[in-house]
């Protein structure tokens, strides 16, 4: 289990609470699971919106989200899809915001892939402009699980 330190404006770093030497452990002994609520669940429930296709090395960006060619399951938070899909007003499409969307978060996430690929947690923080609006992000990368993309307050 991991539990988010904010160290900076820039990057989240996590304490993993399961390390024998973490003062932490004692905390969680014992502790009974009441419920889960999978990553699976939530794009079932439209909470979460795949995007793994328009991420993917071979039908989105070009290297995939993280440039190394490998395809890595992709979400982005329902409140943000919502926030760029553009009205009937609005110029651009949804794929192509999505695009920004994925693309600006992919240059921010690349210099950590290591990190991803040795099993760590890597969270970013980053800002896209879409239409009219600068959007402030975060791009979480869970090892096992994939990258959510999404307003930090939906985390």
């Amino acid at each position: 289990m991991l539990i988010g330190l904010d160290i900076s404006s820039e990057f989240v770093y996590y304490i993993d609470i399961n390390r024998k030497d973490t003062a932490m452990n004692d905390l969680w002994d014992n502790v009974e699971v009441i419920s889960t609520y999978s990553r699976e669940q939530a794009i079932e429930d439209g909470i979460l919106v795949d995007c793994t296709e328009w991420a993917s090395a071979s039908k989105g960006i070009l290297g995939g989200i993280l440039g190394n060619g490998h395809d890595v399951p992709t979400v982005m938070t329902r409140a943000l899809f919502d926030a760029i899909t553009p009205g009937k007003r609005s110029s651009g499409d949804l794929r192509g915001r999505a695009h920004d969307v994925l693309w600006m978060s992919g240059l921010a996430l690349r210099p950590q892939a290591r990190m991803i690929f040795a099993g760590e947690q890597v969270d970013v923080m980053v800002q896209v402009i879409v239409g009219n609006k600068t959007l402030r992000l975060r791009a979480s990368a869970v090892p096992g699980e994939g990258i959510t993309i999404g307003f930090p307050e939906d985390f």
